[in-house]
């Protein structure tokens, strides 16, 4: 079911950046957060057909499990030199996630860069549901 509803909300925070990210469902969730930190960081979100990397994570918790897939996007970004352009959480349980990222490599002709995410942060970051669906809480260090 398609809505209206924007991807992701900002939060303003001092020194720092925080995005609210909602879904139905759990899988979308980690989904819409890298896609959302992604458009966050560039201009224009970038696109494109690339290749495929296999992601495997594990974490103590769900918050602690989104903390780590999107510090690995980051990751991709800041020491490989590549962007993602799409992602599909293949298998995800409160502890372990499994997923596929397509990426292209970082052209700074192409890809404008907006806000430079440091870290993604611990600080005041939460993953819970409700009756309407899955929300995450994060907070990005600038």
């Amino acid at each position: 079911m398609m809505t209206n509803k924007p991807l992701y909300t900002i939060l303003d925070h001092t020194a720092d950046m925080g995005m609210l990210v909602s879904s139905s469902d759990l899988q979308g969730l980690y989904e819409k957060a890298a896609a959302a930190m992604m458009d966050i960081i560039f201009e224009k979100p970038p696109s494109g057909n690339g290749r495929k990397i296999n992601v495997s994570l594990e974490g103590s918790d769900l918050t602690d499990l989104l903390i780590r897939w999107l510090g690995e996007i980051l990751y991709l970004f800041q020491g490989e030199r590549l962007i993602a352009t799409g992602v599909k959480v293949d298998k995800l349980s409160s502890t372990m996630l499994q997923a596929t990222v397509t990426v292209v490599a970082f052209d700074p002709f192409i890809h404008e860069i907006r806000h430079e995410i440091k870290a993604v942060t611990y600080h005041q970051s939460l993953v819970s549901s409700d009756v309407e669906g899955w929300q995450a809480r994060v907070i990005f260090d600038l």
